[in-house]
């Protein structure tokens, strides 16, 4: 795990100042060790501890080490092939890369190290950039072929490690976080206001190539860049997708049930890997209990540490199923606690590691767990982030569940389903019913009423006229999968998780932690994807239903059994009252006026209405949220 960065100049530009820069601004993402490479076509690669090395050369690249895997010299990068051909730049960790290594012995390869960079390496120099297709990990990598003079960057299947570029006036940089981009001579920080009005309206961030600032982009998941040196010209190439309509696996429950139990304790198992202290998450769920769950029955021994953040509301606190999970597998538990006045103490410190506006004041509660983490010595963490998407976690998921079987024709069986639903407190019944009415109607009928239902609905505090103007009146649509659940659960692993994963990365590395989310593979992707519907949500509205039965005996019944879901929050509403003063304060700040996507007094009327608790504290949240970063980052609007 670590920070990766380079830039590449037309002639005559000089990389030394830039990757320096890089390096010094990424050095929470690998405090253990720096390295660099140099390159102009025609000359040798230079690689290097000493960024001066890179004087009065047009390639330049930068690594920044957290060790977590080979802590000796031999896992240094950047990292060259033996014909000095190839060089690299890696931020991830490859899981499977002990059999990768097994097979590459055995058609003549051999090693020096035991790190998965070396052996990432000598894969893709034996079988390409296919290579990819075979991974199971995270990963950002920066590839540099200088026989070919193409640089390529890449990232992982779900996006689990960052990988940002722009395009500045002298060249091309990229980098594992946005802020060492926007410092870069040339480039703009105006604000993409599609993606600022997205975020304001419907709290989407992340998923999409577009950030939040005009000139940065991001690589997304699964995507190959490829940049000419000489040219700079750059095209992209998915190497792999989600699936959503892979044929199904015709397979009893308890058939599909021991599949999937074999797959998670594989992915747990390879998740273990590591040269330095593991610890986990733990929420009290099912998602978290049952990793440090899989943790010790594959590791009997293992001093388990498990980090879980505590609300003092009873209404949001999971404390009563952290001590149940933590106390059956014998874990060392730390529980972390937090006040309203957290926020202003640490709200601009969060936005600065973030880069971009978050979802919620949860965000910080996780920043701390990474933060007690640290304190503790533990440099890997396994977390349950992915499984919600993939196993219909989200009472979202229950209205296509529904309207799948009333297309199905099965009438009986969803009436049945929704019946079953009644008894659960967040399932949106109403909305349910009203899903399912709507997906009978045509595609070209919605199609005629989308742009009129969705402009009527529009707050009062949007600057109407800015977005007219700016051709954005109906950027926050997300298109609907339609009554089909794997759709919507691969669409979920498009567009929730991805923030989900930034806020992840950002909060761990900031503490100098490797985050690990076991159930984001794809070989486990694939196989509940294939799975039926009733096998992910039952006749009885159980969500998680073959995961429920596969994790039997490894977490508690108690914990398996439940129906509610509380999620990972905090008592936010309560927090801003308790610091109205601060929140008004930054709510009138020139920052907050500059703005333009909002008609400020309309905005500050927003703010002040209670019709919704809920809704009015999210609102505010987002508000206060995108008005620091404004001010933080130089933000302006054109």
């Amino acid at each position: 795990m670590c920070g990766i960065a380079g830039y590449v100049g037309f002639e005559g530009h000089d990389t030394e100042e830039m990757v320096a820069r890089f390096s010094a601004m990424l050095a929470h993402r690998g405090p253990d060790d720096r390295g660099f490479l140099s390159w102009t076509p025609q000359s040798v690669v230079t690689r290097s501890r000493d960024p001066q090395d890179a004087r009065g050369h047009r390639v330049g690249l930068m690594h920044r080490r957290l060790s977590i895997l080979d802590l000796s010299e031999l896992g240094w990068q950047p990292m060259s092939t033996p014909d000095d051909r190839l060089h690299m730049i890696f931020n991830g960790e490859i899981y499977n890369y002990v059999e990768l290594r097994d097979e590459l012995r055995r058609s003549g390869n051999t090693f020096r190290s035991d790190s998965d960079t070396e052996v990432l390496l000598a894969a893709i120099s034996a079988w390409g950039c296919d290579a990819l297709k075979r991974l199971e990990g995270m990963f950002a990598l920066a590839l540099l072929d200088t026989t070919a003079g193409t640089l390529t960057l890449a990232r992982d299947f779900f996006g689990i490690k960052p990988l940002f570029y722009t395009n500045t006036a002298d060249g091309f940089a990229f980098a594992s976080e946005m802020a060492p981009l926007v410092q870069l001579p040339g480039v703009s920080t105006v604000a993409s206001s599609r993606r600022v009005l997205d975020y304001l309206l419907a709290g989407r961030t992340d998923d999409s190539e577009q950030t939040m600032i005009e000139a940065v982009k991001q690589v997304p998941p699964a995507t190959m860049l490829v940049i000419n040196i000489h040219s700079l010209a750059c095209h992209s190439t998915r190497f792999w997708e989600v699936p959503s309509s892979a044929e199904r696996i015709d397979a009893s429950d308890e058939h599909a049930a021991g599949l999937v139990r074999d797959a998670f304790q594989q992915s747990v198992t390879r998740h273990l890997r590591s040269d330095v202290p593991v610890g986990a998450a733990l929420s009290g769920g099912i998602d978290s209990s049952s990793i440090v769950g899989c943790m010790r029955a594959i590791s009997p021994s293992l001093e388990l540490h498990a980090f879980s953040y505590v609300a003092d509301d009873v209404r949001i606190s999971e404390e009563r199923w952290i001590d149940l999970s933590s106390k059956a597998v014998g874990a060392h538990l730390h529980k972390i606690r937090m006040v309203s006045d957290d926020l202003p103490s640490q709200l601009d410190r969060l936005i600065l590691r973030q880069g971009e506006p978050f979802g919620s004041s949860s965000i910080l509660a996780q920043y701390r767990i990474f933060e007690a983490a640290a304190e503790d010595g533990i440099r890997v963490m396994l977390d349950g982030q992915g499984a919600d998407e993939m196993l219909g976690g989200y009472s979202p998921f229950l209205a296509p569940r529904v309207a799948s079987l009333v297309h199905r024709g099965s009438l009986l069986s969803a009436w049945s389903l929704v019946q079953e639903l009644k008894q659960y407190g967040d399932a949106d019944v109403p909305y349910i019913k009203r899903y399912v009415t709507a997906s009978l109607i045509p595609q070209s009928v919605k199609r005629l009423l989308r742009g009129f239902v969705h402009d009527a609905q529009l707050p009062a505090w949007v600057n109407r006229a800015y977005l007219e103007q700016q051709e954005l009146a109906f950027t926050a649509h997300v298109k609907d999968p339609g009554p089909d659940l794997r759709r919507h659960l691969s669409s979920a692993l498009h567009g929730g998780l991805q923030a989900l994963l930034r806020y992840e990365d950002r909060n761990s590395m900031a503490h100098s932690i490797e985050s690990r989310v076991p159930f984001l593979t794809p070989s486990m992707v694939e196989l509940l994807l294939r799975l039926p519907d009733e096998q992910i949500i039952d006749q009885r509205g159980c969500r998680k239903a073959v995961f429920r039965r596969a994790m039997r005996g490894l977490v508690p019944d108690a914990i398996l059994d439940r129906r509610d879901k509380i999620g990972f929050q905090t008592p936010q509403a309560k927090w801003l009252d308790q610091e109205q003063s601060w929140v008004n304060g930054i709510l009138v700040s020139e920052a907050a006026r500059s703005i333009r996507v909002w008609n400020h007094d309309k905005m500050l009327c927003a703010v002040t209405s209670k019709d919704d608790p809920a809704a009015s504290s999210m609102r505010t949240w987002r508000f206060l949220n995108l008005s620091r970063w404004v001010e933080l980052n130089n933000v302006r609007f054109e």
